[in-house]
C-alpha cells in the first residue's frame, strides 16, 4: 500500500513549516518534496501540520500485578505518541512475561512501541523494590556480584538498559544500593552495551548516580544543579530528561484503592511518612511553581552548556489514558519556559528521543528510509503547542489508525 500526503506543512528538528509532500511505501517514508508521482491513496492535508510521531522517554506500562497497561499503549498510539520507554517494572510480574509481551505488542501497528528496562535493580527496601517487603517489585540484591548478575539476566532477556533509583533527601536513613553496587550495575552494562537511567530528585542523588556512571538522569533534578556538574554531564554525553509535570494538575495522589497493589504514590505526589500538618492547597501550588521553575532554570542552563534533553513524562497512573496518554504539550511548553527554541524542543520529544531509547536509526525524522510514524494537527504549531492538543490524523509504521479530518 502506497500513501500521498499532499500538501501539508512539515515541522520537526530540520523542517520549519515546510510546504512537501510526503510518499509512503509499506512502512517507510520513499520520498519527501513535490511532484512525487501517483499512489495507491491521496490524503489531502491541506491546512494541516505533519510532524513525526512523538517519543516519550519515560512512562510506567507494568504497573499492575495481572496484566500490563493495554489501554495505555493504545491511547499513546492513537493520541500521536507512537514510541515509549518504560523506565523500570512496578509490578510483581516476571520480567520474562513482560519480555514476551513486548514483542508480540511491538508487532501491532495501532499500539505505540514499547522499549523497556525491566524491573529495577535495588536492595530491599530501596527506591526501586516496592513499598511492601512481602510485595517486592524490583529485582532485590545483596552484592556487588549479584547486581552484575541481575544486569546480564536483563540482557538475555533484551532488555537495552537498566534502571536504579534512590530516595530523595534520605539517603542515610533508607536503604538503598552502595556506591560499590551501583558501579557494578553500570560496569557490566557497559559491557554488554547496555545504557542506565536512573532516578534521582536532587543533586545529591545526582551526584550519587554519575560517580556510579550513569548514562542518565530519568529526572531533572529539583534544587539549583552547580556548573560544574552541568559540564561534567554534557562532557561525558549524560542525557536528562525533562519530568517537570503538568502545572494544571493538582499534587494529591490518585486514592490508593485506585493504585496497583503494592504500589505507593509516586515520589512528591503524596503525603511524607508521618505526622504532619494539613498543608494549604494555595501553599501546595506555589510551592510545586517553585519547584517547576527551578526544573525549567536546570533544563535551559543544561541545553546552553550543550547538553541532551529527552522528554519524559512519567505516566504511571490514569483513570482515562485516553485523555492522559498524550503528546506531553506541558513538557513541550516547559522547554520553551527554560529558552529552548522550537527546533530543540521538537528534537527533544522526538529525534533526540528516538536516539536515546535506540530507534534514532528509524523514527524521529521525516527523511526518506525512515518509519511513516506521523501525526498531523490542524493549523500551524506555535510556542504555546495547543495545536498538538488536537490531533487529526495518525500513521504508525504506515498504517493510519487515526483520521479524524
Amino acid at each position: 500500500m502506497t500513501y500521498l500526503l499532499k500538501n501539508a506543512r512539515l515541522l520537526d528538528a530540520e523542517h520549519d513549516h515546510a510546504p512537501l509532500d510526503i510518499l509512503i511505501g509499506g512502512e517507510t517514508i520513499t520520498a519527501v518534496g513535490t511532484h512525487l508521482g501517483s499512489a495507491d491513496q491521496i490524503i489531502d492535508l491541506t491546512g494541516y501540520t505533519v510532524l513525526p510521531g512523538f517519543v516519550d522517554s519515560h512512562v510506567h506500562v507494568a504497573v499492575d500485578d495481572q496484566a500490563f497497561k493495554e489501554d495505555a499503549v493504545h491511547a499513546w498510539a492513537y493520541n500521536g505518541v507512537t514510541t515509549v520507554r518504560e523506565l523500570g517494572m512496578l509490578s510483581t510480574l516476571s520480567q520474562q512475561d513482560y519480555a514476551q509481551w513486548l514483542q508480540e505488542n511491538n508487532r501491532k501497528p495501532d499500539t505505540a512501541h514499547v522499549v523497556a528496562t525491566g524491573k529495577y535493580i535495588d536492595v530491599a527496601g530501596g527506591y526501586g523494590a516496592g513499598p511492601m517487603p512481602n510485595h517486592p517489585v524490583g529485582n532485590l540484591i545483596t552484592t556487588p556480584e549479584e547486581a552484575a548478575d541481575a544486569v546480564s539476566l536483563a540482557h538475555r532477556l533484551g532488555f537495552p538498559g537498566i534502571k536504579i533509583g534512590i530516595h530523595d533527601g534520605s539517603m542515610e536513613q533508607t536503604p538503598h544500593l552502595t556506591p560499590d553496587m551501583a558501579k557494578a550495575i553500570c560496569d557490566r552494562a557497559h559491557q554488554l552495551h547496555m545504557w542506565v537511567a536512573a532516578h534521582i530528585g536532587n543533586c545529591k542523588g545526582a551526584r550519587f548516580m554519575l560517580d556510579a556512571g550513569v548514562d542518565e538522569l530519568a529526572h531533572t533534578p529539583s534544587d539549583p544543579m552547580l556548573e560544574d556538574m552541568i559540564c561534567e554531564m554534557v562532557e561525558k554525553g549524560i542525557v536528562m530528561d525533562t519530568t517537570v509535570g503538568d502545572p494544571d494538575k493538582g499534587m494529591e495522589p490518585p486514592p490508593m484503592m485506585d493504585l496497583p497493589e503494592g504500589m505507593e504514590p509516586p515520589e512528591g505526589m503524596g503525603p511524607p511518612p508521618g505526622p504532619m500538618m494539613p498543608m494549604d492547597p494555595a501553599e501546595m501550588k506555589r510551592q510545586q511553581a517553585e519547584k517547576m521553575k527551578v526544573m525549567e532554570e536546570n533544563l535551559g542552563r543544561f541545553y546552553r552548556a550543550g547538553g541532551k534533553i529527552v522528554v519524559g513524562t512519567d505516566l504511571i497512573h490514569s483513570r482515562d489514558y485516553r485523555k492522559d496518554a498524550v503528546i506531553p504539550v506541558p513538557e513541550l511548553r516547559h522547554l520553551h519556559a527554560a529558552g529552548l527554541p522550537m527546533n530543540a524542543i521538537l528534537r527533544a520529544a522526538t529525534r533526540s528521543g528516538a536516539e536515546v531509547v535506540g530507534t534514532g536509526a528509524t523514527e524521529g525524522r521525516l527523511i526518506p528510509g525512515y518509519l511513516a510514524n506521523l501525526v498531523a494537527v490542524p493549523g500551524r504549531v506555535d510556542e504555546t503547542f495547543e495545536a498538538l492538543r488536537h490531533v487529526a490524523l495518525v500513521m504508525h509504521r504506515g498504517t493510519v489508525i487515526r483520521d479524524e479530518r
